[in-house]
């Protein structure tokens, strides 16, 4: 067999060569790419892990302040036990619906966490809780509006909790509560004693109808 020449293994590795830098860039590649989707995922995974921590800290926020209006000695019921007839069946009703039908500023009817009956006075209760820096605070002009939308045939009560919140936009809507009558925002503890200070006794329910959850 005739042996290559040394200028034979040149030409053969310039045609070698190209393919493991193929094979080379391909494997890196896909290395690459494998991590980046790891990156993605983990990264998804802890978007909707912090989006249904954030959902399950405003529901426990919710029920705490269910706590609240029941300690007050107020009767609550679910909005699908709610007709607004009642105001008219039932002389001084004091109850809070859960789950409240209102109308927002796009004139349709929208939900909000408690809307208090009490006599002649129909305040809703909106609540946030924003316990680390989010978006939470870019909804807060929107409240307001539909705060004004409601005012002032209903009074309206924002309560804010936690420590996430950004300090000028709280400051921006205490600013719109201090010029807007009927509009009110309380921290959980300031709402505690708003809600004793104006309703301090308490009410029992006379009937099933007038209070059934």
């Amino acid at each position: 067999m005739e042996k290559l020449a040394p200028h034979h293994f040149q030409v053969l590795w310039l045609f070698i060569n190209p393919i493991f830098i193929i094979f080379s860039t391909l494997k890196t590649l896909r290395r690459t790419i494998g991590v980046s989707i790891f990156v993605a995922c983990l990264s998804s995974l802890s978007t909707s892990r912090a989006t249904e921590n954030a959902s399950v800290s405003g529901l426990d926020f919710e029920a705490a302040i269910e706590e609240l209006f029941r300690s007050k000695g107020f009767c609550i019921i679910g909005s699908q036990s709610w007709q607004e007839d009642d105001l008219y069946r039932f002389k001084n009703l004091r109850m809070v619906i859960r789950n409240a039908p209102y109308v927002s500023i796009y004139h349709h009817r929208a939900r909000i966490e408690f809307l208090i009956i009490a006599g002649e006075r129909q305040i809703l209760v909106e609540t946030k809780r924003q316990n680390v820096p989010g978006s939470v605070d870019e909804k807060l002009p929107y409240v307001y509006l539909n705060a004004l939308a409601n005012i002032p045939e209903r009074e309206f009560a924002l309560v804010l909790d936690g420590t996430g919140w950004k300090q000028d936009a709280v400051k921006w809507v205490r600013a719109r509560a201090a010029e807007t009558d009927g509009f009110d925002v309380f921290t959980p503890d300031t709402f505690s004693a708003w809600i004793s200070q104006n309703f301090d006794t308490p009410y029992v329910a006379t009937s099933d109808a007038e209070c059934s959850s």
